[in-house]
């Protein structure tokens, strides 16, 4: 739809404010049958006025397309087999070809998908749509009324509520700015407004502890054992005495050898 079919669709203005004329699970033959008769029949009615296509994009995602003018030789020759309806109609899934009259007394859709899966559907007065549902050559179709224009379409907009598409432009998914807190380090001043922290003051985000590694211990079951280290250091030496005591009691004199008898005392030479 354009801008002006949407805003009368959601407001349930004209050609919306009646009956719409359906019909799903066509085959492509049936669609052609369809399209030609209802093209025949209002360009009988609404000969004088200008006619409009539209991608309409309601079914699929909302998406609010312009409209371009077409005359109605150019519209019912489209109808002339299945190959020229199929190139009236786009690729994308669920998108209608859209055709309505200056005046908007109609408005007409059809979209044309596998070949049991085609959709029609028409919106004008009721005595054009009983007039043509009436129609020999389309008895054993699965037409269908239903009361209100504006329902109906409301039940099939594929858009989302609350969002509406730019008129120049498709619409561009964009991903959410995630919103990152800052680090912090070392104690909070304010508690109340820190999350992050396992207790209060304390912020969670802390600067690592480096250690030193420890030497592997061999196990003592498997490991040979080690010989002992040798010191560097010399056991300390035995005091030096400048001379030998003199006994001081006949058993001792006894026990001294004859040649320490013979030295000279020096006693007195020794050092204080």
């Amino acid at each position: 739809m354009n801008t002006e079919l949407n805003n009368r669709w959601r407001h349930a203005l004209r050609p919306f404010d009646g009956p719409v004329l359906v019909a799903s699970d066509l085959t492509a033959s049936d669609l052609l049958v369809v399209v030609r008769l209802a093209l025949e029949s209002l360009r009988g009615a609404h000969v004088e006025s200008a006619l409009f296509v539209n991608e309409d994009w309601h079914d699929h995602d909302g998406f609010i397309s312009p409209a371009r003018s077409i005359s109605w030789i150019e519209a019912i020759s489209w109808t002339a087999g299945i190959d020229q309806l199929r190139s009236s109609c786009s690729d994308d899934w669920r998108v209608h070809t859209l055709l309505f009259s200056g005046d908007v007394a109609f408005c007409l859709r059809y979209w044309l998908g596998d070949e049991t899966e085609c959709t029609f559907d028409l919106c004008a007065p009721r005595e054009m749509l009983e007039r043509l549902s009436s129609s020999p050559q389309l008895c054993g179709l699965p037409l269908n009324f239903e009361p209100s224009a504006k329902l109906y379409l409301d039940r099939r907009w594929g858009g989302v509520t609350g969002v509406t598409w730019p008129r120049t432009a498709r619409p561009i998914p964009s991903r959410p700015r995630r919103l990152v807190p800052p680090k912090r380090w070392g104690p909070v001043n304010s508690s109340a407004h820190d999350l992050r922290r396992p207790s209060a003051g304390v912020s969670r985000l802390r600067p690592p502890v480096l250690r030193r590694p420890r030497p592997p211990f061999p196990h003592p079951a498997t490991s040979p054992p080690s010989p002992p280290a040798s010191s560097s250091r010399s056991p300390p030496a035995a005091p030096v005495s400048w001379c030998l005591p003199r006994p001081t009691t006949p058993q001792a004199e006894s026990r001294v050898p004859p040649e320490a008898s013979a030295r000279p005392d020096c006693s007195a030479h020794a050092p204080s």
